[in-house]
């Protein structure tokens, strides 16, 4: 039985559920702070996200989609924040509600494909994530078991980031991608009638009205509540999105969006988008994105010039211009209150009001436009180019721009100050990741997503209210491109799945204006096997090629060769002593680089566990050629008692000049916080003084 055809029945679908199950408890004791007070917020919120898809496919992505907005700040309010390593909320919430959808698909029976020309890229895109990824995470293990004999916290670049860290960034950075697919997709399957697109669109809605009604409040003088560190010093209102810079793009896609709304829906629907889209554009100004702003300013552009196309098109038909429209005193009323609202925030403005608000966030920032970008050009973009022209046919691994980014700044002599978070431009990042085929397979989807909306747009009728709504879904993808010229988001999981629920607006609008496209069938045809045969020879080929160069000239060896990585593993910071020795922690285990300079080397170690003198600390010093592999066991030895110790070892002659790793391997560690309440949460091994020859 083939595997596809094994996850058809009901044993391997109950297989395949028990498997996602271990993998996200995994996942979530890793990855999710298990912070009592957060967690007690945070699991209902899943629990129910995740019974509510098991019940019924379409109140599960109702729920989903009025709560992901809302939900990314929540680490900020329980001391959750940079630099503490933390799975994003969105993620985490997705996660749950796709195990849901998991186990309501155990009694489910064989559903039809849909047959959309999107889905080819998309899959392909998919696999090739996939595989990039788990060749990524293998090649940062040292290819585990096969390369090295363990898995450490080796440090993997020039900046000091260990392999945990870079495995964190790897794994999120893989599922930014496939999550967000895999949503558009079930909410294709789901349903594509206008009345459950309604209900979507509405339930964005809400949960957009909550988040800027929270931002407001952040604005009023509580800009630390519910804040991170980084939009805390910038004085940026970030409302329930990770950060700001998350918020803005969001108000740039949802205002063109509120407006097609607006001329779309009618009674509470219709009065909440034109709160929405004016509550949108005040907070924009308090996200502090500028290129949020110049986003926003093209989706308006868009917006009007497709409304102008209308009214063009009204005209060559003969059609009734109020035939189209919501009824005149609406309209009256909507601009009048306009008028008002721009009337009053001059008013606002001259009487200082806003003078300090506007002169300090976005408006301000504007200027500094023409030197962030020529910034981003000579740090970030070139980076990603040297990772492309480095490694065109695969790149450097899915999350590994980031990582490898301070390597080349360190081959070409510069200093990153900072690690990068991407490479602040969406299609660089692909280029700098996935090579040259993978950006010509993302290039593919975003050209059918293209080609989808023009025939979505040419197809509806303008009469027809949903003409409207489609100028703002298309409104608000122009003003998504603007942003990812500048940003990637590729850690804000919110800005991803806002964008591709804007897609499947279009895709579902699309459908209802020209029926005879697009719909579902079997796509057992010849031709689509064919294609499917090429597009597996070329993800087999792809995770080949970059098999091979990860074991190469990309493998952790190498890199450590060409570039100034610390060669150790497990060790803290230089501390000293009273008396002003220095000394390093280990946690279980700590390895470090030293140069052979004579046969026999003595080194310092002490142990501070409080009950050291019941329960001896068992020590294991070996001596190995490079920190990936285990070497030859030098000494053994037990401590019981909390003085240093001069330990003293006889090296081979054969050893003397070359430069080894000293391994240290501790028995059991202990934690300060957890023992003694002590502010310091390490689990720590021994301490570790500086080697001397002798």
């Amino acid at each position: 039985m083939s595997r596809s055809k094994l996850f058809r029945t009901s044993a391997g679908r109950i297989l395949l559920a028990a498997a996602y199950a271990i993998a996200l408890a995994a996942f979530y004791w890793k990855y999710v702070p298990l912070v009592p007070a957060f967690q007690a917020v945070l699991l209902p919120v899943l629990l129910a996200a995740a019974v509510l898809a098991a019940l019924d496919a379409r109140r599960g992505l109702l729920a989903f989609i009025f709560v992901f907005p809302l939900i990314n700040n929540l680490p900020y309010f329980f001391g959750i924040a940079e630099p503490i390593p933390f799975a994003p909320t969105a993620l985490v919430l997705f996660l749950f509600f796709f195990g849901g959808r998991l186990v309501a698909g155990l009694n489910r029976g064989n559903a039809p494909r849909i047959a959309e020309p999107v889905l080819r890229p998309l899959g392909l895109a998919a696999a090739l994530v996939a595989v990039s990824a788990a060749v990524t995470i293998w090649r940062y293990a040292d290819f585990f078991p096969l390369g090295s004999g363990r898995v450490l916290e080796w440090a993997v670049n020039a900046h000091g980031v260990t392999s945990g860290g870079a495995f964190m960034s790897v794994l999120f950075c893989g599922f930014n991608y496939l999550t967000a697919f895999a949503f558009f997709f079930m909410f294709l399957r789901a349903d594509r009638s206008r009345a459950f697109l309604v209900k979507a669109l509405t339930a964005l809605g809400a949960g957009a009205l909550l988040s800027c009604a929270f931002g407001f409040y952040q604005f009023a003088g509580h800009l630390t509540l519910g804040n991170n560190p980084l939009s805390i010093v910038n004085e940026i209102v970030n409302a329930t999105f990770k950060d700001a810079l998350a918020f803005g793009c969001f108000l740039s896609m949802i205002i063109p969006l509120s407006l097609g709304s607006a001329l779309s829906f009618r009674g509470l629907r219709r009065a909440g988008a034109v709160v929405l889209a004016a509550a949108s554009g005040v907070l924009i100004l308090a996200a502090g994105s500028k290129s949020a702003f110049f986003g926003g300013l093209a989706g308006l552009v868009c917006f009007i010039g497709l409304a102008a196309a209308t009214a063009l098109r009204r005209r060559r038909e003969g059609t009734s211009h109020r035939a189209n429209l919501p009824p005149a005193r609406f309209r009256v009323l909507l601009l009048v209150g306009i008028l008002a609202a721009a009337g009053a925030g001059v008013l606002a403005v001259r009487i200082g009001v806003l003078r300090s608000f506007l002169s300090t966030r976005t408006i301000e920032r504007l200027p500094t436009t023409k030197y962030q970008l020529n910034q981003r050009i000579n740090t970030l973009w070139r980076l990603a180019g040297d990772c492309l022209a480095a490694y065109p046919a695969t790149g450097v691994g899915v999350g590994s721009y980031i990582i490898e980014s301070s390597n080349f700044a360190a081959r070409d002599g510069d200093s990153l100050t900072d690690l990068p978070d991407s490479a602040e431009n969406y299609f660089l990042q692909v280029a700098a990741e996935l090579g040259l085929p993978g950006l010509a397979v993302f290039i593919w989807f975003v050209w059918e997503i293209f080609i989808k909306g023009r025939k979505a747009w040419r197809a509806s009728l303008p009469r027809s209210p949903d003409r409207w709504l489609l100028a703002g879904a298309i409104s608000g993808l122009v003003s998504y491109a603007f942003n990812t010229l500048a940003h990637s988001y590729i850690g804000s999981f919110e800005i991803k799945y806002t964008f591709w629920l804007f897609v499947a607006a279009v895709f579902t609008l699309g459908v209802r204006n020209a029926p005879g496209e697009a719909g579902t069938e079997s796509l057992a045809s010849r031709p689509e096997r064919g294609r499917r045969t090429a597009a597996a020879i070329a993800v087999v080929l792809f995770g080949a090629v970059f098999l091979w160069i990860s074991t190469h000239a990309l493998s952790l060896a190498r890199t450590t060769e060409r570039f100034p990585i610390p060669r150790e593993a497990g060790l803290g910071k230089v501390e000293k002593t009273a008396d002003g020795q220095e000394f390093r922690w280990t946690r279980e285990y700590g390895g470090l680089t030293v140069r052979i300079d004579s046969p026999v080397l003595a080194v310092p170690i002490h142990a501070t566990h409080p009950d050291i003198g019941s329960r001896p600390v068992t020590i294991r010093i070996s001596l190995a050629p490079d920190i990936f592999h285990r070497g030859r066991t030098l000494k053994e030895l037990t401590l019981s008692s909390p003085e240093w110790r001069e330990v003293v070892l006889d090296l081979p002659a054969g050893e003397v000049g070359h430069r080894r790793v000293l391994f240290f391997e501790i028995g059991r560690t202990w934690n300060p916080s957890k023992t003694t309440g002590a502010p310091d949460s390490r689990n720590l091994g021994i301490a570790v003084g500086p080697v001397r020859f002798r």
